[in-house]
């Protein structure tokens, strides 16, 4: 706990430092931008903070989970380990100088195409809005679990998961042209149908999601680091979670309940251990070749998933809460080799950082989709994630990265 602490803090320090260098040197944008920043930040919520909760047996014993104090500890330091690997590789990356060089003027033709796209996503939406209200609001408050079954059923067939990917293209590009009333409203639009059908079934994913991207696109075309927007939106989300699943926590205190999702993402490192649980070493690079094939490529060659949720999940006979995270994923795949995949998931976001930017808008669009997901990636997988942004950037966003592959929005050095 202390060890954790202390890690903590420290870290805290470090990017504090490195922050006020990128604002004397004039490149906010590039610190902010560093996908390494954001693997750490959620590495410190999804696995020290976690630390700092779950040594406690009363969190164990409110799921009917065996403690062991040995495989805590060793957990523990096995995720201190985990992070220095990371944070290694975060002080060894540079900060590229980027600097925005003004919102993009399109044909009316183009204008067109993405408003286009903006009244076809917000009827979409819309329609999406009506079928939760009727189908999973009157669950919410009631069985948090049904309510994510009714949104998988009733929702998520529609190719919701699509169209979420499409929003995020959209909102991407509005904010880099030059303010177009009419666009702007649809994209209000958008924004306020996704978060509804997040709240529904009580989610707080996308709706991180959709706040990193706009503070990207804040800081992109500014340049400023907006402290007081990042305090005000983790507060809200935080609140969120306390909000929306303390009925799941009753008999826990508030403060395990505001911190439940990093707790308990943690504590699925304890379960592997414990239970002496293992899979195939090889499945892991199998995963991340086939991320880049459609998925119906990965269903024809019978290619598992590498997210453990389902193990823990039968493992444990809990229904929600548990996922996964990047240290359970390692410790299962490769055992006391876990550090190996420490440096692979290091030496990835590095190799990003630093070549992104040479392949103009498509690196930085491809930057912007890697950062929004680092969140979801800390919880879930590596390497179900591997490549599937680059499929998506050469499979749903092919067209429009070849709209404004020629804008030069970025001067970078």
């Amino acid at each position: 706990m202390y060890l954790s602490l202390m890690t903590i803090l420290f870290s805290l320090l470090y990017l504090f430092v490195r922050y006020r260098i990128s604002v004397r040197e004039g490149n906010v944008v590039g610190f902010i931008f560093n996908p390494l920043l954001w693997l750490v930040a959620f590495l410190l919520c999804y696995l020290l903070l976690g630390n700092v909760f779950v040594s406690d047996i009363a969190v164990y014993s409110f799921f009917n989970l065996e403690y062991y104090s040995g495989v805590v500890n060793e957990s523990i330091i096995k995720s201190l380990i985990f992070y220095f690997v990371i944070l290694f590789f975060y002080g060894l990356s540079k900060d590229s100088s980027l600097y925005f060089k003004g919102v993009v003027y399109l044909s009316l033709s183009y204008k067109n195409v993405v408003l286009f796209m903006g009244v076809i996503l917000s009827l979409y939406f819309l329609i999406i809005v009506y079928v939760a209200y009727l189908n999973i609001l009157p669950l919410r408050g009631v069985d948090r679990v049904a309510a994510f079954s009714a949104y998988i059923d009733k929702v998520w067939i529609y190719k919701y998961g699509v169209f979420l990917n499409l929003a995020f293209l959209y909102l991407f590009f509005s904010m880099l042209m030059k303010n177009y009333a009419v666009n702007r409203y649809i994209a209000v639009v958008v924004v306020l149908a996704i978060l509804f059908v997040d709240y529904t079934h009580g989610g707080r994913s996308v709706t991180l999601r959709i706040g990193i991207l706009l503070y990207l696109m804040m800081v992109l075309r500014t340049g400023r680091l907006y402290i007081i927007h990042i305090v005000t939106f983790v507060s809200f989300i935080a609140l969120l979670g306390l909000f929306q699943r303390g009925a799941d926590f009753e008999g826990l205190s508030s403060l395990y309940v505001l911190f439940g999702e990093f707790v308990l993402t943690r504590s699925t490192s304890d379960i592997v251990l414990s239970l002496n649980l293992g899979g195939d070493p090889s499945q892991p690079f199998i995963c991340f070749i086939f991320s880049i094939l459609p998925g119906v490529v990965r269903d024809y060659f019978s290619v598992d998933s590498c997210f453990l949720g389902g193990v823990i999940q039968h493992e444990t006979g809990l229904s929600f809460g548990l996922a996964s995270n990047l240290l359970t994923e390692s410790i299962y795949y490769f055992g006391d080799y876990y550090f190996i995949s420490a440096f692979i998931m290091g030496l990835y976001f590095y190799l990003l950082n630093r070549y992104a930017y040479r392949f103009g808008f498509f690196g930085l669009l491809l930057l912007v989709l890697v950062i929004t997901s680092i969140q979801d990636v800390a919880r879930t997988s590596f390497y179900d994630f591997g490549l599937v942004i680059i499929y998506l950037l050469c499979s749903y966003y092919l067209m429009f990265i070849l709209l404004f592959h020629k804008k030069k929005l970025l001067r970078v050095g």
